[in-house]
């Protein structure tokens, strides 16, 4: 870990300087270079492209080396994407082939060729949220829909109408404004409204400073990591995406 020596107080206690090594990242290609061998090595064959697609090889190398570049995470990335795949592949026999079927189908081809193969869906599915992702991420992709209405609401505010100073007064009709554009949902109240509210603030997603003059002066300020990943949740979702697009577009 890059912080074990501050996590053992006893070095400073006695004094003690202990020899610190520093390991560079790697880059995308000595990743995909690893990848490769790893893949040689699992198999018998000096070809890798039946288990894994080269395109899934440099996509996940470029998110590893643009997140970390940690060697770590690759060997992670790639051990939950086969699982994924190996998952996949037996739905499919259980799905067209009946047992009888199945056993011809086993004899037929090398075990190398009968293993199931790592495509870049794969890896997008793994590395949306280990690798693209952060825990920012995470905890916006589990919040319930009117959560995320409201920090799309904020968004909303802060690029089209250009709003640095967001209060509580004028988020409310704005997220009214929201929701109708278009005749896309129907709003809830303002007593439901604050509700959301409340638990964006407990969750440290948004950050709301009071005010002397009341609860509608109230300052919200949305995390600038919120700001940046809440895009990932909304290119993913149905609702969302048209509804962002709508309410940027006039």
């Amino acid at each position: 870990m890059a912080k074990l020596t501050e996590l053992l107080p006893r070095l400073d206690d006695e004094d003690y300087q202990p020899q610190v090594l520093n390991f560079a990242p790697y880059d995308n290609s000595e990743i995909a270079d690893i990848i490769k061998d790893r893949l040689k090595a699992a198999t018998s064959s000096e070809e890798h492209s039946f288990l894994m697609d080269d395109k899934a090889i440099e996509l996940c190398a470029k998110r590893v080396a643009a997140k970390n570049g940690d060697c770590r995470k690759v060997l992670d990335v790639l051990r939950k994407s086969f699982e994924l795949a190996e998952t996949e592949d037996l739905e499919d026999i259980d799905n067209i082939l009946d047992p009888n079927a199945k056993d011809v189908a086993d004899k037929t081809k090398p075990d190398d060729l009968n293993s199931p193969k790592v495509t870049i869906t794969h890896i997008n599915q793994i590395t949306f949220s280990d690798i693209r992702g952060s825990s920012t991420i995470k905890n916006l992709s589990t919040l319930p829909f009117l959560q995320l209405l409201v920090i799309c609401t904020l968004v909303v505010m802060k690029k089209k109408k250009k709003m640095k100073k967001i209060t509580y007064g004028e988020l409310f009709p704005e997220y009214q404004r929201f929701c109708r554009n278009r005749n896309h949902l129907l709003p809830v109240n303002s007593s439901e409204f604050e509700m959301p509210v409340q638990r964006l603030e407990s969750a440290g997603l948004i950050k709301m400073v009071r005010s002397r003059n009341g609860s509608a002066d109230r300052v919200i300020q949305l995390s600038p990591d919120v700001e940046r990943d809440i895009w990932i949740i909304i290119d993913n979702h149905n609702i969302l995406k048209p509804m962002m697009n709508d309410a940027l577009a006039d």
